[in-house]
């Protein structure tokens, strides 16, 4: 079974994004720019939910777009029309079924390689909350938002022991903490 590793930006407060889902704030240059695009080439799946997808728009990508060509792209939610132009010869799986929790247990058995959670504080509480998170790598930047959309989002008080697998302080302030759930 492959690992559904949660790797993800925050601030040092504990937030992805501002409420209105920009990163204003969050460095977007340095070596660990650099290191994380290289930890992009070692998994085999992407998944997202539909917030984080269409935060893309903002940066060019229409709708349909696969936002990261040399992975298996999975978007998650049943409010994505896929009958909309550009979903309906895009290589994009939008799966939109009730069941995704089952979806993503079948994709954890069946994969090759690791499975990317990309952002989403909501999509990711669900997935915490089933137990299917496995690794949290947190990119934690110096900043601080004050307030904003959590790492967790809506998370009924679950409380998980975490193991310190890895971490690396970058000169620019940035620090690469990575997390086993136990």
């Amino acid at each position: 079974m492959q690992d559904l590793i949660y790797h993800v930006a925050i601030s040092a407060d504990g937030f992805i994004a501002h409420l209105d889902h920009t990163v204003r704030g969050f460095l977007e240059s340095g070596e660990h720019v650099e290191a994380y695009f290289q930890e992009l080439k070692t998994y085999q799946i992407v998944i997202m939910g539909r917030r984080t997808y269409e935060y893309g728009y903002a940066y060019g990508l229409k709708p349909g777009d696969v936002p990261y060509p040399h992975l298996e792209n999975w978007v998650f939610s049943q409010s994505i029309d896929r009958s909309q132009a550009g979903f309906q010869d895009s290589d994009l799986h939008v799966y939109s079924e009730a069941n995704s929790l089952e979806q993503i247990e079948q994709m954890k058995k069946k994969a090759t390689g690791p499975i990317w959670l990309c952002g989403g504080g909501h999509f990711a509480s669900s997935l915490y909350q089933a137990g299917l998170i496995d690794t949290v790598i947190l990119k934690v930047n110096p900043t601080l938002l004050g307030a904003g959309i959590k790492l967790f989002e809506h998370t009924q008080s679950q409380l998980s022991s975490l193991d310190l697998e890895s971490h690396h302080a970058y000169a620019n302030g940035v620090l690469r903490l990575q997390y086993r759930i136990k």
